[in-house]
């Protein structure tokens, strides 16, 4: 969570994704994935990279708006979520 000025006047949420799918890995690089049969095929990595850094940027804008901005990460999407807000 990210307090603003007045942080009560406004709120906005922010979310990202990232889970595995149930996809063979081929590939033979450093950060294929080491769990057998699951894979980050989609881009979900992306997602938490580019949630983090609007994150690091607003933080340091938090002087010049009013409101919140919840951050939520969700980590799994499939089956039961689990999310972090």
């Amino acid at each position: 969570m990210i307090e603003g000025k007045n942080p009560s006047k406004k709120s906005i949420g922010l979310r990202a994704d990232m889970d595995a799918l149930q996809i063979n890995e081929k590939n033979h690089v450093d950060y294929c994935s080491k769990n057998e049969g699951k894979m980050h095929a989609c881009g979900h990595d992306v997602h938490m990279a580019s949630l983090l850094g609007a994150a690091k940027i607003l933080y340091t804008l938090k002087d010049s708006f009013e409101g919140t901005i919840n951050l939520c990460f969700n980590l799994r999407k499939r089956n039961i979520p689990v999310v972090l807000c």
